[in-house]
């Protein structure tokens, strides 16, 4: 545990996490009003994808039934300045749902190894009641798409690379650092593409690849990364930083897993910024700013999943980093880079995900102006969604932070089948969204709340 943070559960996260649904609840108002949503990577039963929302007492209080579409990863509930195109005044919880394409629409070519379990490709806005308001599709979709303020989608994609110079750059690079005298011969490779376009006019508004911009010699593929595919991208986040157009994109926050890589791409002009990586982060899922309007604060999942710096690498973290200041890395010291503010992290494989997982700050507390913060953590390859209260503390004269666990849940949808078809996991979870109540109307609310009169029994 770094310096100036310590874990004070009651309980051992082992000893809670030998059972599922709900196995911790530490009544908090602060919190004890919101939702969780989550939905499985493999269904328990394929003719069903629910998309699930939770109450605090682990009860199911609503759900989107997308039938027989499979997953896309994840699908999450739009703030409601992000519907202001599409819904009426009295109208709420929505849900921005990314699904499969079928395989009969899936035309182009794709052929490398993540492809079947991180491709997405159908996105859909639906309301509360299931009725779909749009669909768009682009079978290159993958892993994760976001409602812009303005009403647009920006998403992730993917393209192969035509340049067989290019491709072979990428791969003898990557070989070298790994020790090999050569990659694959001839190798095709794939590389990511970010867009944004109208969902209604498919227009493309915005579009970068970033086999144009990254240089293989500065983002290097991991050294246990398959040679097939350069980027990787998994998290895509819009940043707004104009105030006189508050809800025209300026920038994305953009993870590449693949090179342990985060960064700020300028929409004006596709510049862009290397904002985090290796040993900072290391096949890192789920950045997001804490602020809308700046990447000052960026908060981000750190798989650390066999880790480039060869640090320890049965654990991963949630850190917190602070963009404006510069410090000693706390793992690797000798190395200055932005400043950890607040870190989560336990016992060796305790809290681990090699793969997919996230992190969100739930709003409207921080340390600063009230002494005390709420993480939702997914672990997303045990299907684990945990709540951590941080509060500032003192030991020994000295300012603390302590994390607590209050709300813990483990998914109960246990996927059937063959290992190499719930490779993640067969209860895993792409990432959850704590929800607030405002996203949905009262009728809304009274109608779920008549479904959480009881509290799950832990």
């Amino acid at each position: 545990m770094p310096e100036g943070v310590e874990n004070v559960d009651e309980k051992h996260t082992r000893a809670r996490t030998m059972k599922l649904g709900l196995t911790w609840h530490e009544a908090d108002a602060n919190v004890d009003r919101g939702f969780v949503l989550y939905s499985s990577i493999y269904p328990e039963d394929p003719d069903h994808n629910y998309v699930r929302v939770l109450d605090m007492y682990g009860n199911q209080v609503h759900q989107w039934d997308m039938g027989t579409k499979k997953p896309g990863l994840w699908s999450y509930m739009p703030e409601l300045s992000c519907l202001s195109r599409y819904r009426k005044p009295n109208q709420q919880g929505f849900l921005f749902a990314i699904t499969k394409l079928p395989r009969d629409k899936v035309k182009g070519d794709h052929e490398f190894t993540a492809w079947a379990s991180d491709r997405g490709g159908l996105m859909e806005l639906i309301d509360f009641d299931g009725h779909v308001l749009w669909s768009y599709s682009d079978e290159y979709q993958h892993h994760d798409a976001r409602l812009t303020k303005g009403g647009n989608i920006a998403y992730l994609a993917n393209e192969v690379l035509d340049d067989k110079n290019e491709a072979g750059k990428i791969v003898s690079i990557a070989a070298s650092h790994r020790g090999f005298p050569h990659g694959p011969r001839n190798p095709k490779v794939y590389s990511d593409v970010i867009k944004i376009v109208d969902p209604i006019t498919k227009v493309v508004l915005f579009e970068w690849h970033a086999a144009d911009h990254l240089d293989p010699e500065i983002d290097v593929l991991n050294f246990n990364d398959p040679f097939d595919e350069w980027n990787h991208g998994n998290t895509i986040v819009p940043i707004y930083e104009d105030a006189d157009r508050p809800t025209e994109v300026t920038h994305l926050l953009v993870s590449f897993r693949q090179i342990s890589t985060v960064v700020k791409i300028n929409i004006a002009d596709g510049s862009f910024e290397r904002l985090l990586r290796s040993p900072f982060v290391s096949q890192q899922h789920d950045c997001t700013s804490l602020a809308e309007d700046n990447t000052d604060r960026i908060l981000v999942f750190d798989n650390r999943y066999v880790p480039n710096d060869f640090a320890p690498s049965a654990f991963s973290r949630v850190v917190e980093y602070d963009m404006t200041q510069k410090a000693p890395y706390p793992l690797f010291p000798q190395v200055s880079g932005p400043k950890v503010r607040w870190v989560y992290v336990d016992g060796v494989c305790d809290f681990y995900s090699a793969y997919i997982s996230g992190a969100q700050r739930l709003p409207r507390f921080t340390l600063e102006d009230h002494g005390v913060q709420y993480t939702l953590i997914t672990e997303g390859m045990k299907g684990r969604m945990f709540i951590v209260k941080t509060e500032v503390g003192e030991k020994d004269g000295k300012r603390i932070l302590r994390n607590k666990i209050i709300w813990e849940y483990l998914n109960p949808e246990i996927a059937p089948g063959e290992n190499k078809d719930v490779i993640l996991g067969r209860s895993s979870i792409f990432r959850a969204r704590y929800i607030s109540s405002e996203l949905f109307t009262t009728e809304q609310i009274n109608k779920i709340s008549n479904l959480s009169n009881l509290p799950a029994k832990l």
